[in-house]
């Protein structure tokens, strides 16, 4: 198999080292810029939300597999309300290979990649028979988003599972199989299902959509519903199963007192953003590409034969209804931007399918216009992802100066040696906010992801107003704050809004108010518990909710003073000056 694959598909193999190694690369220019023996195991975050998921993977290395809260020791063993499985393949990559957290993250930064690049072209392959065009495509796609891909959990490995099922729901489609062998895939394809249910929503559904599409179509095409209805007993049937627990642990979600809030703050519901009808007007544009692959393709009303213009149909199909309720109701239940990657490649597989009809030699005027389109789309593909394109090029020529974080390390080395495991620290000092769940096993007085997790508005209003005792905080800081204090739940519709307010003042050119962030409630909420915190001092407002130690970073411009007034509290107890950070012990 591996002499097949080196003899037949070496440039397959040869895209995918370069991929992961284009993904590896700006950690390891990072490093070697500081120098290895400067490197005191503080990676770079390259991408969004990187820093959330490590916190995820580093809980589960520490062996709360609840994955309650990463954050907050009171909630460590409540009920998860993001996907448990993706953070805990790393945590298991990093213990069975005796590594840190960082360095098992960094090492499948090539590892996930190479295999995506493998599994896409072989979905490309399956469906073309070609491997120019599958290497190509290939290219396209990963190019467009090498920078995503240094997202661990999402999609670095959700995305291999979604390949994979498409891959399967092909191989079950593309011809009639027999009964052993309809079993096998099916069955495969329910496990992967089941995977993907404890990893990335918008995957799972995605495999649905396209799964129930194709068989369909199938179907319909071959007036042949038993065999249409033995596939979808061998996949549902097994694939409902995997996903019980799931759905008793959504039940006892919903029941929660808790939820309704925490599902605000995740911007799962009651939003009204553009991506929606972006991601619908993607799909609705490769329509005349799929007229024209029917029009050059055979008219015969076999499957054999209309088997690549019915994929076309059902992937355009298969973006819309995925994103189906945010254009009827205006409110998502998932986030639009998610379905975006998901939209690229269904575009991809299209555009696979069109350069199937294209001979150059033999241009016929269907065929010419197809050509013309595939070139427009492969060129508005990386013109809409130029910004990713160009990042990824910036941190591999201009490496991220990780020189200053390293001093981090001997503060989470001396916490790790100094402190027992799960003691809770009050940090006052910007960077100890992503770092410390990442390093140490300690958890943290407030951070800004914690409200992702199952927890009331006001808790993160208190803990947020605490965390800022020694500031001043009035309206404006706390509207700038929006985000940090309730996550999603006002964001998304003030992005929604101003972008409604900047598309209206370019058609009509009138100049409207600047949409104000966050509810006026809530904001005022907030400062009423300021003033209630700063009137019972700093010793009963920190111990209104658990607390070990003080991380102090008295370089950071809000803290200079701070420690002066820290000689006075009888209740803390000095621990080490570390550089510029001093730790202390609350008694």
């Amino acid at each position: 198999m591996i002499k097949f694959l080196i003899k037949n598909h070496w440039r397959a193999l040869v895209l995918a080292f370069c991929v992961g190694i284009i993904i590896l690369l700006p950690t390891l220019l990072s490093i070697q810029k500081i120098g290895l023996d400067n490197f005191k195991g503080i990676y770079p975050m390259l991408s969004d939300d990187e820093d959330h998921y490590m916190a995820e993977v580093k809980e589960a290395y520490d062996g709360h597999f609840s994955m309650g809260n990463p954050y907050i020791k009171e909630y460590k063993e409540t009920l998860y309300t993001q996907p448990p499985v993706g953070p805990a393949y790393y945590a298991i990559f990093a213990k069975v290979f005796n590594v840190s957290v960082g360095t098992a993250t960094t090492i499948n930064d090539f590892i996930l990649p190479f295999i995506a690049v493998l599994l896409l072209y072989s979905l490309f392959f399956l469906i073309t028979k070609s491997r120019k065009i599958s290497l190509i495509f290939s290219a396209i796609f990963f190019i467009s988003f090498t920078s995503s891909f240094n997202r661990l959990v999402n999609p670095q490995l959700s995305f291999i599972f979604l390949l994979s099922g498409l891959c399967l729901i092909w191989l079950i489609v593309d011809k009639k199989h027999s009964k052993k062998e309809l079993i096998k895939y099916n069955l495969l394809l329910s496990v992967i299902f089941g995977i993907l249910v404890y990893i990335y929503p918008f995957y799972w559904m995605t495999i649905g959509v396209v799964y129930v599409l194709l068989t369909s179509f199938r179907a319909l095409i071959e007036k042949d519903f038993k065999y249409c209805l033995q596939n979808w007993i061998y996949f549902f049937i097994p694939a409902i199963l995997w996903s019980v627990p799931f759905l008793l642990h959504a039940q006892k979600l919903f029941i929660s007192p808790l939820f309704d809030e925490t599902n605000l703050r995740n911007g799962f519901i009651n939003t009204h953003i553009p991506g929606s009808f972006v991601n619908i007007a993607i799909m609705i544009i490769c329509l005349p590409l799929v007229y024209l692959i029917w029009k050059l393709a055979k008219r015969e009303r076999s499957w054999p034969e209309t088997k690549l213009v019915f994929l076309g149909i059902s992937l355009v199909l298969g973006g819309i209804i995925l994103n189906w309720q945010n254009i009827i109701t205006g409110k998502i239940i998932q986030f639009a931007p998610h379905f975006y990657p998901i939209e690229i490649l269904f575009v991809c597989i299209i555009l696979v399918i069109s350069s199937l009809f294209i001979d150059i030699k033999k241009l016929s005027k269907y065929s010419l216009a197809l050509l013309c389109l595939v070139v427009i789309f492969t060129s508005g593909i990386f013109y809409k992802q130029r910004g990713e394109i160009l990042y990824a090029l910036k941190i591999i020529v201009s490496p991220k100066d990780i020189g200053t974080t390293q001093n981090l390390g001997d503060v989470t080395t001396w916490l790790n040696d100094n402190t027992p495991g799960d003691s809770v620290a009050y940090v006052l000092g910007k960077d100890y906010i992503w770092a410390i769940p990442i390093y140490t096993r300690n958890n943290l007085y407030f951070n800004s992801n914690a409200g992702l997790s199952l927890m009331s508005d006001t808790e993160l209003e208190n803990r947020w107003v605490i965390s800022r005792f020694f500031e001043n905080i009035d309206e404006n800081a706390v509207r700038k704050a929006s985000r940090e204090i309730w996550t999603n739940k006002f964001i998304e519709t003030y992005q929604s809004k101003e972008s409604r307010r900047k598309i209206l003042k370019l058609i009509i050119g009138n100049a409207y108010p600047e949409t104000p962030s966050g509810d006026q409630s809530y904001i005022d909420k907030v400062l009423n518990a300021y003033n209630k915190y700063k009137n019972i001092g700093f010793e009963k407002a920190i111990k209104t909710y658990e607390v070990d130690y003080i991380v102090l970073d008295k370089s950071y411009e809000k803290y200079p003073e701070v420690v002066e007034k820290f000689k006075f509290y009888r209740f803390l107890t000095f621990l080490t000056q570390i550089g510029d950070t001093s730790i202390y012990k609350v008694n």
